[in-house]
């Protein structure tokens, strides 16, 4: 599988990428993993790098977002890691 990686802060994510990231998001943690909280946290999605993974048509299989040191932690932070069900198991996470 062929992964297109690409780093956007908030401010480049359009509202379809967004919306793309929040659905996945959404589907993986509060679906599949029955974790209900409030994702859309209201502080780190803003100041964070988002990476975000593409397969070879487009589709944004796998995201995280990265915050930067002194914001969450003294040290940079990886969170909301999550991959698509149909790119699974082939090592993207």
């Amino acid at each position: 599988m062929n992964i297109t990686w690409k780093f956007y802060t908030f401010e480049e994510l359009s509202t379809g990428l967004l919306y793309h990231i929040l659905a996945l998001r959404q589907i993986v943690f509060v679906v599949e993993q029955n974790c209900v909280y409030l994702d859309t946290d209201g502080v780190y999605d803003y100041c964070s790098s988002h990476c975000c993974g593409f397969d070879e048509i487009g589709q944004l299989i796998a995201y995280t977002r990265i915050i930067p040191p002194a914001v969450k932690y003294d040290e940079p932070a990886i969170g909301r890691v999550v991959v698509a069900q149909s790119a699974r198991g082939k090592g993207i996470g």
